[in-house]
Parts: structure tokens; C-alpha cells; sequence
């Protein structure tokens, strides 16, 4: 352990080709007053707005039809949080 060093580094595809650069573009489109950890704040809630409509939608017992724009609801939390994520490291 006390040899261990921590590399942050990302060498899948999807990062090196989409994620860094979309991330590295919205970047430059935020305002420069805007905190780093309100795009964390921000991304968090994308983590628990499906939930909560999942919830709302299904009920607590998570059982019946799922209905088909959840789908894209849980799709596009995900990718606001991946993007909010990226941004605040940069």
C-alpha cells in the first residue's frame, strides 16, 4: 500500500473519442462563475430523478409495465450525468 499511486487515467474508447471532447467543448460554453461542485450537484440529481419517476411510475413494489419513455428518461440522466461529471474535472 504504501508504494500504491493513484492514476486517474481513462483509456476506453468512448472516452477518448466522445467524452473528453464533448466535455472539453460544453466546457468552454459555461460560465466561468458557475462552481465546480454545482455541475456535481447538478450531475447528483440526474442520479435521482429516475429513481424518483421510476418509483412514481412503478410504485414501490417496482412491478408491472415498464413504459417505453422511462427508457429514454433513464438514457438521458445518465449521459447529463456522465457530461456534468467530465466537466467538473475539467
Amino acid at each position: 500500500m504504501k508504494n500504491h499511486k493513484y492514476s486517474g487515467s481513462d483509456l476506453g474508447l468512448s472516452y477518448i473519442y466522445f467524452y473528453n471532447p464533448v466535455a472539453n467543448k460544453l466546457v468552454t460554453c459555461i460560465p466561468e462563475w458557475i462552481a465546480p461542485n454545482f455541475l456535481t450537484v447538478l450531475g447528483f440529481i440526474h442520479t435521482l430523478v429516475p429513481m424518483a419517476v421510476m418509483f412514481a411510475t412503478q410504485g414501490p413494489a417496482l412491478y408491472g409495465p415498464f413504459p417505453k419513455w422511462l427508457c429514454y428518461v433513464f438514457a438521458w440522466c445518465y449521459f447529463a450525468y456522465r457530461m456534468l461529471d467530465e466537466m467538473d474535472g475539467k
